[in-house]
């Protein structure tokens, strides 16, 4: 994730494991809007991938 061209987060998913690791920088605070953003973009993230995954099997099963 960045911010005004400034890195500030890495979400790293691993699909074998199912675990996810969000790396943020020192200076966000859990209790910031960067942190909260941060996290709601990686849900946002598995919902585009699985409506993606899904109108592709309609489209091209």
């Amino acid at each position: 994730m960045k911010i005004d061209q400034i890195h500030i987060a890495t979400i790293k998913a691993n699909e074998f494991t199912l675990k996810t690791t969000i790396l943020t920088e020192d200076n966000i605070y859990e209790s910031s809007l960067i942190f909260a953003v941060t996290i709601l973009m990686y849900f946002m993230y598995k919902i585009y991938k699985n409506e993606s995954e899904f109108i592709e099997n309609i489209l091209f099963d």
